[in-house]
């Protein structure tokens, strides 16, 4: 985790200019200030803190993307939004220089403060936003005065209309390790992964935030129960899960790489389908924070193999990603099994269960024929290869008892 911060960091330092002098002369700042941080003993650590956050993480990640791919528009995009939170990040953390402010024209969405549970909209009209310790102010016209708020979410919120913001709910507690938040401040681009949730947005569904911070609550406590070590992990790297809709017939989720710590499922009536989902998309975070750190995979990109999970071919990493995500998954039900869950006993489980290992070694035989892997990644697959033959072997004895 702390390699992936670092990383972040160092790419933050990366990103280079663009054609927009306002933006340029932001990210300059930032980045100049960024720099003073890092090699400050004492303020490295609350510098990391910050860029830990995948608020903050997967915009420079989503940056850098469209920066290396030459995406000229959307890296302008990208920028402003990704220098907006840095800033607010930074003035509420008391990161900034005391004596120079970081101003800049209103920011073209929500910045979210993930720490007072808010988004901040700004109105087009403003003509200046000021961030500085602990501060911000806002002004309507070049010749006329500041409006000035502590960055405290009550006062922000009762002087909202002076200081020409929108000031919006973001998230509310699941539990004391993560939340459920209302807004995405990396809207989903469909990465191939699932073009069949193209164009969906964050929304609850027709069912109140109560109902589901209750449900993901009560699916970590029985993760907890019967994956302590997958809990565990779950509580230092997921920051928040978002909502995409109440689905009683099916159910969706995914993760991008680029927001390490954030996932996005729908709500399912179905405790067990939950956990399940909930499972997955995390092991999804932990092998998208290694992928930004190492390729894994070495050769060719663009061929594409059969997947036990998906009816159309994908890339090898793509099989990596889904017999990593369900290995875990079946080893929640195997130990319940074993424990003599009651719920494990119907037919219907026994046959999912039974095809998720099928699906685990058809995912394996693939990449032990075709996978050419980093030094870190055989170290990765190797784990994952003994996982995975252990619970092939479990399935068998379990059917025959």
């Amino acid at each position: 985790m702390k390699r992936h911060v670092r990383n972040t960091v160092q790419l933050m330092q990366e990103l280079g200019p663009t054609d927009e002098p306002d933006v340029d002369d932001g990210l300059a700042s930032i980045q100049g200030r960024v720099s003073a941080l890092a090699d400050d003993a004492k303020m490295r650590t609350k510098l990391y803190r910050l860029f830990h956050r995948v608020t903050v993480s997967g915009l420079v990640y989503a940056a850098m993307d469209s920066f290396r791919n030459e995406r000229a528009d959307e890296y302008v995009q990208r920028l402003r939004i990704l220098i907006s939170v840095v800033a607010w990040e930074m003035a509420a953390d008391s990161l900034l220089e005391d004596s120079v402010p970081i101003g800049f024209k209103p920011w073209d969405v929500a910045v979210p403060w993930p720490a007072a549970a808010i988004s901040i909209a700004a109105d087009p009209g403003i003509d200046r936003i000021e961030l500085s310790n602990s501060r911000v102010a806002t002004r309507s016209s070049p010749d006329g005065s500041f409006v000035v708020a502590a960055l405290d979410r009550a006062e922000l919120e009762a002087k909202a209309e002076s200081l020409g913001f929108v000031i919006t709910t973001m998230s509310t507690p699941i539990d004391d390790t993560v939340q459920l938040s209302f807004y995405d401040a990396l809207p989903i681009h469909d990465e191939g992964a699932h073009p069949e949730m193209e164009g969906h947005s964050v929304t609850l569904g027709d069912r109140p935030a109560s109902e589901w911070a209750e449900a993901m609550a009560s699916a970590l406590e029985q993760i907890g129960q019967w994956l302590p070590e997958i809990r565990a992990e779950m509580a230092i790297l997921m920051q928040q899960w978002l909502p995409i809709g109440y689905l009683p017939e099916e159910h969706h989720s995914l993760s991008i790489q680029a927001a390490v710590g954030s996932s996005y499922l729908s709500l399912h009536p179905m405790q067990r389908m939950l956990c399940e989902a909930m499972i997955h998309e995390f092991q999804h975070n932990k092998l998208h924070m290694l992928m930004n750190l190492d390729p894994i995979l070495v050769g060719p990109r663009d061929a594409r193999y059969q997947s036990p999970v998906r009816p159309d071919p994908r890339p090898l990493m793509g099989v990596l990603l889904a017999v990593h995500a369900f290995v875990p998954v079946v080893e929640f039900f195997h130990r319940r099994r074993h424990h003599d869950d009651p719920e494990m006993s119907h037919p219907y489980i026994k046959d999912h269960v039974r095809a998720l290992v099928e699906n685990n070694r058809a995912g394996m035989d693939v990449l032990r024929e075709h996978g050419r892997f980093t030094t870190t990644g055989k170290a990765f697959v190797a784990v994952l290869d003994r996982l995975e033959r252990k619970q092939f072997a479990r399935e068998i004895e379990m059917e025959s008892s």
